[in-house]
């Protein structure tokens, strides 16, 4: 209420006479107070004719707008700095239900994009499966399997030169350190023959 009284008093008259609701007076002091007095003053004075009869989201965007109009350079400082501050959290909820939110840079963000699983083991940090979008894993995950395997897996083989195979073929197996094997290029054809059948077994110690 002080951002009201004491900083747009303005907001708080079209408030006070009904012309706006308590919403969209909202959304104007939320949207400016990274700003100094002066400039919430000009952005609240510049949006507050069209509020009463925009949405929420279309004043919102006005406000957004008419920040960066009136403080480009500052527009541009604050975006690097919540840039650091940007994540995406799962919160559990009642029902067996979750809620996941996100805060993304806007030309980056969840229209046209997908989104990837990607597991990490809890005591190394060290990226283990990255689910059924790519059949090519990662540099780090193929790291982890080539460090791991060493030599063919094929029993009896020890040839050093290997690649990364999916025992469960892709799509029908994820890329995942389970689901990936260490093969020689020879006994890599040879899997997709019909009379073999693959299986990845744990390495030994």
């Amino acid at each position: 209420m002080h951002d009201l009284t004491g900083t747009l008093p303005a907001v708080f008259t079209a408030l006070q006479t009904g012309s706006i609701d308590l919403i969209r007076s909202r959304i104007i002091t939320e949207g400016t107070r990274s700003l100094d007095k002066h400039l919430r003053v000009a952005v609240a004075d510049k949006v507050l004719a069209k509020a009463p009869t925009q949405t929420p989201a279309t004043l919102r965007a006005a406000v957004a707008r008419a920040v960066h109009i009136l403080d480009p350079t500052g527009a541009e400082e604050r975006h690097k700095a919540d840039l650091t501050d940007r994540r995406i959290t799962l919160t559990p909820r009642e029902n067996g239900m979750s809620e996941l939110w996100a805060f993304l840079p806007a030309d980056r963000a969840a229209a046209d994009a997908t989104w990837q699983r990607l597991l990490t083991d809890p005591a190394t940090g060290a990226l283990t499966d990255i689910g059924r979008t790519h059949y090519t894993p990662p540099a780090a995950l193929a790291e982890y399997g080539l460090t791991r395997d060493r030599r063919c897996r094929f029993s009896g083989c020890r040839q050093p030169r290997i690649d990364l195979d999916h025992p469960i073929p892709y799509p029908a197996g994820p890329t995942a350190d389970y689901n990936l094997a260490g093969l020689c290029r020879h006994h890599h054809r040879l899997k997709q023959h019909p009379r073999w059948h693959a299986s990845l077994q744990p390495m030994p110690e």
